[in-house]
């Protein structure tokens, strides 16, 4: 391990030495748990600390702004910095300090002096990609100022309301519309085309690669799972295995297999003839 601190340095790197039982079938699964006992690996972050990570590491006066991806690989490699289990324990920390005004806000990039895909204080699944920002909050705080009075500034210049009636506006002259009837606002109006009906529901399987699921799967959760997970959605993951040997699996591989769907908590899981 390794201990840093701002304007003191970084310490020189410790070890520590922790017992594996010699025993277990799955070792990866092991050292992951020790590790997680140990607070070594981290499998839950609260949003109150990353946001002091930030602006003990990366938010400054002229960096108000840094990139969600390049803050998950910068913890993969400085000692000093928290290690997370997986990409999904960030994500899972911004979903979670997204709805707050006190952590962070969130862009998909800037331009100019203006964010792309603002967030702040809202509830949202956010994407961890290259494009991701997390925003400074006092810096957050003032652009969603900047776009509350432009909203407000859009609004009054469509219609202004005088005792029931809307007087609509195109800059140059204004006009009192009738009730019940509808006014184009400019030359330029185009009426808004309906809406599509929202769909309440989603199903889809796929087939991923035998030799190498992992990467296909972390794709699913990425591309798919990610942009489905809000709190107002129930979200139902299932996984389905099936292999089949000529020659039949022997004896050391079934019992691994099955203390494994145990450890994993697997429904239902067996061998056949």
């Amino acid at each position: 391990m390794q201990v840093a601190k701002p304007g003191k340095g970084i310490s020189d790197i410790t070890w520590e030495h922790f017992q594996i039982n010699p025993a277990t079938i799955n070792r990866m699964q092991e050292i992951e748990q020790i590790l997680k006992d140990n607070e070594l690996l981290i499998g839950d972050w609260a949003p109150i600390h990353l946001s002091k990570l930030l602006k003990t590491w990366f938010w400054k006066d002229d960096t108000q702004a840094v990139g969600a991806l390049d803050l998950w690989h910068k913890t993969c490699a400085y000692l000093y910095l928290p290690r997370l289990l997986d990409s999904q324990v960030l994500r899972q920390t911004l979903a979670a300090g997204a709805v707050s005004r006190d952590f962070f806000g969130l862009a998909y990039g800037r331009d100019g002096d203006r964010y792309v895909g603002f967030q702040y204080g809202t509830a949202t699944t956010p994407i961890l990609d290259d494009s991701l920002l997390l925003v400074e909050p006092k810096a957050a705080e003032a652009f969603d100022k900047v776009l509350h009075a432009e909203e407000e500034e859009r609004k009054a210049a469509i219609a202004i309301q005088v005792g029931g009636h809307a007087v609509l506006t195109t800059g140059t002259s204004t006009s009192t519309p009738s009730r019940g009837m509808e006014t184009p606002v400019g030359p330029g109006y185009k009426p808004e085309p309906p809406k599509a009906a929202k769909r309440r529901s989603f199903f889809g399987t796929v087939e991923l690669n035998p030799l190498q699921p992992k990467p296909q799967f972390g794709d699913v959760v990425d591309e798919i799972v990610m942009l489905l997970n809000r709190s107002d959605v129930r979200l139902t993951i299932s996984v389905e295995i099936q292999a089949e040997c000529e020659n039949g699996f022997d004896e050391g591989v079934q019992r691994a297999v099955r203390e494994n769907c145990n450890q994993l908590k697997f429904k239902n899981g067996g061998f056949e003839d």
